[in-house]
């Protein structure tokens, strides 16, 4: 709660202490001409938070798992982005960003470990959580002055998840024991519409902030995505091509799967130290 309110804060802070004087228009790495083409390149090293629920929605038997917390994944990871922006002209803009990580448990040897209706008594585990994700959207800078720059946003996150486990050994589903292999895998890709604002203050020709918030949300078919996402950065720029940015981010995930007989719910968090190198053409 406490991070939330960390990211809606600080874009007030930012606005409240705007008070200096008028300057010249600033020539900043990312403000410097009308036309430009900006790629950032960076990542994160983050703390992940997540659960997996898996039930059967005719006789509600399942089971549940954290993965952290049951099968020992470390809840520390670095998660590579890209981004690429597009100014084509002094208010529109296009984005496009991409964001990767993989979560694994290996095989590892559980022994009496109750997972819900599924209850390993003795099998070797193998569990993941990868997500391969996309996002594309349209900018328009509704707010200019002196010092900042008001920026909102719609476009579409494509969220691709790949979620499953495989026990092989001595296992028990809904009191059944049963000795082989127990499998459940779910891959899913689900378009989230995207809405977004982005407040930046230039501190002067070098040094600017930004603070920014998207919303994901949508209840197609089988499928309820919801998802929020903020960050709160730094840019300095060694000169009008290259720059270095460096921040804290914050993303909360939740999907609910209905598919056919089956109900996949899947829910992931990170949030964490970011860093990358700006290059602007």
């Amino acid at each position: 709660m406490r991070r939330r309110l960390l990211a809606w804060a600080v874009p007030v802070f930012l606005l409240s202490s705007a008070t200096a004087s008028a300057q010249e228009a600033m020539q900043t790495l990312l403000d410097s001409r009308q036309k430009q083409f900006v790629i950032v390149v960076g990542g994160s090293a983050v703390r992940f938070d997540a659960s997996i629920k898996y039930s059967d929605r005719e006789t509600g038997s399942g089971f549940f798992i954290d993965p952290e917390g049951m099968l020992g994944l470390p809840d520390r990871q670095e998660v590579p982005t890209l981004t690429m922006l597009v100014a084509v002209n002094g208010r529109h803009f296009i984005s496009v960003g991409a964001t990767r990580f993989q979560r694994e448990s290996g095989v590892v040897l559980l022994e009496d470990t109750d997972l819900g209706d599924l209850e390993i008594e003795n099998a070797t585990v193998d569990l993941w959580l990868n997500s391969n994700d996309f996002d594309i959207s349209y900018g328009y800078r509704f707010f200019s002055g002196d010092h900042i720059r008001i920026l909102g946003k719609f476009g579409i996150y494509a969220l691709d998840l790949d979620a499953g486990i495989i026990a092989e050994g001595e296992w028990s589903y809904a009191n059944v024991l049963e000795t082989g292999t127990y499998e459940r895998h779910r891959t899913l890709i689900a378009p989230l519409p995207l809405l977004g604002i982005l407040f930046n203050f230039y501190v002067d020709r070098r040094w600017a902030l930004a603070t920014t918030v998207d919303a994901m949300y949508l209840p197609v078919g089988d499928i309820t995505g919801r998802a929020l996402r903020s960050k709160i950065n730094a840019r300095y720029a060694f000169g009008k091509t290259v720059g270095i940015t460096f921040g804290i981010n914050y993303f909360d995930v939740h999907v609910t799967d209905k598919n056919d007989d089956r109900k996949w719910d899947i829910k992931y968090g990170y949030d964490g130290f970011f860093a990358g190198l700006i290059f602007a053409f």
